[in-house]
């Protein structure tokens, strides 16, 4: 699965405001990010997870000393922000279910999918078929 997908900046945009509580700047936590200051304010605006990781280190980086940075930021994302793929880790048991829902052969296994995978190879044969 290809995870290098553009996404919103509304998780990088929590993960800075709980920095700024504990003294970290907006410029420390996006250093050599490439994200601007203004797109944590921009619903439309998206990044890449190299520039979501960059973040991250720098907010580990300057904020080692606070216990369980990673879980309290983390306590603040609601999982909607990750769209369906969250909502299908809801709904498994566990780590191992989700990974094995994931996997294309087993996809292919749930009811509805070849239907919708026969829906969408008919769309792309007629917008691809000769006029």
């Amino acid at each position: 699965m290809d995870w290098q997908f553009p996404r919103s900046s509304y998780s990088v945009g929590l993960m800075c405001s709980a920095a700024v509580e504990y003294g970290l700047s907006l410029e420390q936590s996006l250093a050599g990010s490439g994200i601007d200051p203004s797109a944590l304010n921009d619903q439309a605006a998206e990044i890449y997870p190299e520039q979501e990781l960059a973040v991250i280190a720098n907010i580990v980086r300057h904020l080692d000393q606070v216990p369980a940075i990673g879980l309290m930021m983390g306590s603040r994302i609601h999982m909607s922000v990750y769209g369906v793929l969250a909502f299908a880790l809801s709904s498994c048991a566990t780590g191992r279910e989700w990974c094995k829902w994931l996997s294309p052969g087993e996809a292919m296994k749930r009811p509805g999918a070849r239907a919708i995978a026969r829906r969408g190879s008919g769309l792309r044969r007629g917008l691809n078929s000769p006029s």
